[in-house]
This record gives structure tokens, sequence and C-alpha cells, in this order.
């Protein structure tokens, strides 16, 4: 089976997979990535560099770590 097809020319997307040491929601995920997409358009709106791995070989690994819980 060959790469995903990607039609017309939008730009492709990077993926990321978070490995956690503990069980996340949808909506704990939901939540992270508004406060990723919220740092992204802020960077970019004040002329930062927020780069994005556009390898779509093999997606990245990030260790999520500990997330604290609002109480």
């Amino acid at each position: 089976m060959g790469p995903p097809s990607n039609p017309g020319n939008r730009k492709s997307e990077s993926r990321v997979i978070l490995e956690f040491d503990r069980e996340v929601t949808e909506k704990e995920v939901e939540e992270m990535q508004a406060k990723h997409n919220a740092i992204s358009a802020f960077l970019e709106a004040a002329g930062g560099h927020h780069h994005h791995d556009d390898d779509d070989d093999e997606p990245d690994i990030v260790d999520g770590g500990e997330v604290d819980k609002p109480e």
C-alpha cells in the first residue's frame, strides 16, 4: 500500500504521535491541540518561527509526560 494521496496542491500536514504514561481522554487531546494551535497562531502573527517537520515518512514521537489536571 502506497502513501496516502494528497488531492489538489494542499500542503501535507505533519503528524505527531504523543506518548503518555497514562490514558488521555479525547477532550484532553482536543485541549492540547487547541493550545498548540493558539501558540502557533500567536508566533506566526508575531513574526516568530514555528517549524513543523514536514517529513511524513516517520511521525515524530513526543513524550507528553504528566499533564496537570485543573482542580
